[in-house]
């Protein structure tokens, strides 16, 4: 991925988890995803996050629901 998308760097350990997954990448990477959005959102100053599917909507959707993004969190939390 890194070598791929231009301005992305996904972290050394994600990769390998992703790797050695095998079949269950898809799965692996839903769980790393929505906990590295789930603890961007305890970050003081970030209000956000932009999301990328690259045509996996379900995907997207996926790690929203699991990262506690929907409903639209309302108010500071």
């Amino acid at each position: 991925m890194n070598e791929r998308l231009p301005g992305v760097r996904v972290p050394d350990p994600f990769v390998r988890a992703l790797e050695d997954a095998g079949e269950d990448a898809e799965s692996v990477g839903l769980d790393l995803t929505s906990d590295a959005v789930a603890g961007i959102r305890g970050i003081d100053g970030v209000s956000g996050v932009h999301l990328m599917g690259m045509g996996r909507d379900d995907l997207v959707r996926a790690v929203v629901e699991r990262a506690g993004l929907f409903p639209r969190p309302t108010g500071s939390t």
